[in-house]
């Protein structure tokens, strides 16, 4: 009987949506407030900067917090990878803007404190491939061994972001003396202007960095003709996987999908590919909702999503989920 009633079932919801099963990630419900990107430390390990311990998930699915300031009065502000199994974390004071703290952490997870070069208060870490370049008050450093180096001066008065495929190839986002904001491009050899928005919303995937479903190469965004099965699906954030597939998280007003109550993540498996959907994404209505403002969107593979969502535990911060 039960048998029966599984084909009838599956006979009546062919042409059926499929659905996501969304739920909200353990220990996610503040440190989600300052989510910049996903990067993959490890083919098996995602690990999410600007989280507050730091949220990981195994390829497997499981996630953990990891805490990189456990000191009383100490929280995360900066995280980057090295080669050999190092992390780099820069803690900062709570209630303090000038005073910081940089720790490395080897392969057996012990850590040291080490010093700034030239008496930097503050470095901002950057991800560059495998391993990673500092920017000081004035100047860009490399870490050799237990010595720093410095690469180059920069004229920027703050760096506030960065990232790129290699130390020979890397973004910077600064800003000079007049608030003005701008991206340069360290070639290997020195900072070169480029026209590209805010290094904040590139990742890297397989090596390779992004901008929303741009590859980023020579300091230039490399965009394939978006699909025009794309048109009227209200597609709000990107997220891509390599340079051919791209997902999407479209809102409502969509007609992407039969129920308008609620977004929708879409897949294309190819340039120029008509839209699969995945399934569906309740964000402005129901639980999950909490009035809207999602700030990040991530494609994990192909069946799995994180979205940003506002907290709703006294309107702070923010809390994230997985569709999957």
């Amino acid at each position: 009987m039960r048998v029966v009633i599984a084909a009838l079932l599956a006979a009546w919801c062919t042409g059926c949506f499929p659905e996501l099963d969304w739920k909200t990630l353990p220990d996610s419900q503040q440190q989600a407030r300052g989510l910049q990107r996903a990067l993959w430390r490890t083919p098996d390990e995602l690990w999410l900067l600007g989280t507050d311990p730091m949220l990981v998930r195994s390829k497997a699915g499981v996630w953990k917090a990891i805490d990189l300031c456990p000191e009383a009065g100490w929280a995360l502000e900066d995280t980057a990878f090295d080669t050999g199994d190092v992390v780099w974390a820069q803690c900062i004071a709570r209630g303090a803007s000038d005073t910081f703290k940089l720790f490395r952490f080897a392969a057996d997870h012990s850590s040291v404190e080490v010093a700034a070069p030239n008496g930097d208060p503050r470095l901002q870490l950057i991800q560059t491939g495998d391993t990673v370049r500092f920017a000081g008050a004035h100047d860009l450093y490399a870490r050799d061994g237990d010595r720093w180096r410095v690469l180059a001066s920069h004229p920027f008065q703050s760096i506030s972001d960065g990232v790129g495929e290699g130390v020979d190839d890397f973004y910077v986002n600064g800003v000079f003396a007049n608030s003005v904001p701008v991206t340069s491009r360290w070639n290997g050899q020195a900072l070169e202007p480029t026209t590209l928005p805010s290094t904040a919303g590139m990742t890297l995937r397989n090596g390779k960095l992004f901008s929303g479903r741009s590859r980023v190469l020579a300091g230039a965004l490399v965009t394939a003709a978006e699909s025009p099965d794309a048109a009227g699906r209200n597609l709000r954030f990107v997220s891509a996987l390599d340079e051919t597939r791209v997902a999407f998280l479209a809102m409502p007003f969509s007609t992407a999908f039969e129920s308008k109550s609620g977004g929708g993540v879409w897949l294309e498996p190819g340039p120029g590919a008509a839209l699969v959907f995945v399934g569906h994404a309740p964000f402005s209505t129901g639980s999950l909702s909490s009035g809207g403002g999602i700030s990040f969107f991530y494609a994990i593979d192909e069946t799995s999503f994180l979205v940003a969502l506002p907290n709703a535990v006294g309107g702070q911060g923010a809390k994230l989920v997985e569709g999957r």
